[in-house]
């Protein structure tokens, strides 16, 4: 799916809120020159604290004017059966028999990670319907091939499985059910650390950050970014990969900070994820492509920064 320019979706954004670029420049303290070059596509991109005072100013959350999917808010209501068999998959019955798994001849790895694949795919796009239709089944197969075969296959199994759940709290996140998404975090985190993939518990913490920030635990989200990115950065700065989850992790500690209206340390941290960025062109590329994708919301900042950046040289979660 194609990234949405900044600026037409900020134009579009003011429209449903009925503003003219200048009654947007009055209620968010920012020029109409930026906002006009923003709109222009004269300007990519602006400074956190500017993007902040323009999602304000439009009444919309930071996140949603840097494109991430829409969530869908919580009505109070017993869950749908979909979001039950959610639940189930990511929270199995303690006290119940094992089902008796089904098409086990047909599963493999390359199956399972086209499966999750297609699953980023449904999120990203908002098909989140659909998306608890298959969840459940991608699950159960991680859950399978976490368990079965030699210790690298079990491995690679338990890193399916940490991505399968990590989908599985993103899409709780977007529909409003943080606690769920905790838990099916920590679970990831587990079977990240069982997993043949060193960088995905610090991926998985950049996620729990975000279901902090969601339930505004900007202290925890903050700190917990920081960890994992000092992590990251001492054991795996001279890889595209570790420069990549590094980079998103400072974005995330950046937004904690932006909220928590520390807009300097925010700038800083945003300023060095930039610098981080102009050091890929300069790293060998991954090994393999990568088919995980991290929250829109974090990919659309990485390719912010990614933009400022190219203004001055070579150059995401």
């Amino acid at each position: 799916m194609a990234t949405e320019h900044l600026g037409d979706r900020m134009a579009r954004l003011r429209g449903l809120a009925d503003l003219t670029q200048e009654g947007l420049s009055e209620r968010s303290g920012v020029s109409v020159d930026v906002i006009r070059k923003l709109e222009q596509h004269r300007k990519h991109s602006a400074r956190l604290p500017t993007l902040h005072s323009l999602a304000k100013g439009l009444g919309v959350e930071l996140t949603a004017l840097l494109g991430d999917p829409p969530g869908v808010p919580s009505s109070g209501e017993a869950d749908p059966p979909k979001l039950v068999a959610v639940r189930r998959a990511i929270m199995p019955p303690s006290f119940a028999p094992p089902v008796e798994p089904a098409g086990v001849e047909r599963l493999s790895l390359p199956v399972l990670r086209a499966e999750l694949s297609e699953g980023w795919t449904l999120y990203h796009a908002a098909e989140f319907g659909r998306l608890m239709d298959v969840l459940p089944g991608i699950v159960a197969d991680a859950r399978l091939l976490a368990g079965a075969g030699s210790p690298e296959q079990r491995a690679a199994g338990q890193a399916a499985l940490g991505k399968a759940l990590q989908l599985g709290g993103h899409l709780a996140i977007r529909l409003g059910k943080t606690d769920l998404a905790l838990s099916a975090l920590e679970r990831a985190f587990a079977a990240a650390g069982d997993s043949s993939d060193p960088l995905l518990a610090p991926m998985v913490s950049n996620s729990v950050a975000w279901a902090y920030q969601r339930q505004a635990r900007l202290d925890d989200a903050r700190n917990l970014a920081v960890h994992a990115a000092d992590g990251v950065e001492r054991e795996h700065a001279d890889t595209s990969e570790g420069v990549r989850v590094w980079g998103g992790l400072l974005m995330s500690a950046a937004t904690s900070y932006a909220r928590s209206d520390d807009y300097e340390t925010a700038n800083d941290m945003m300023v060095t994820a930039e610098k981080a960025a102009g050091r890929l062109a300069t790293l060998p590329p991954p090994l393999t492509e990568s088919w995980f994708r991290c929250s829109a919301g974090r990919r659309c900042v990485s390719n912010e920064c990614a933009s400022r950046s190219s203004m001055s040289g070579p150059r995401k979660r």
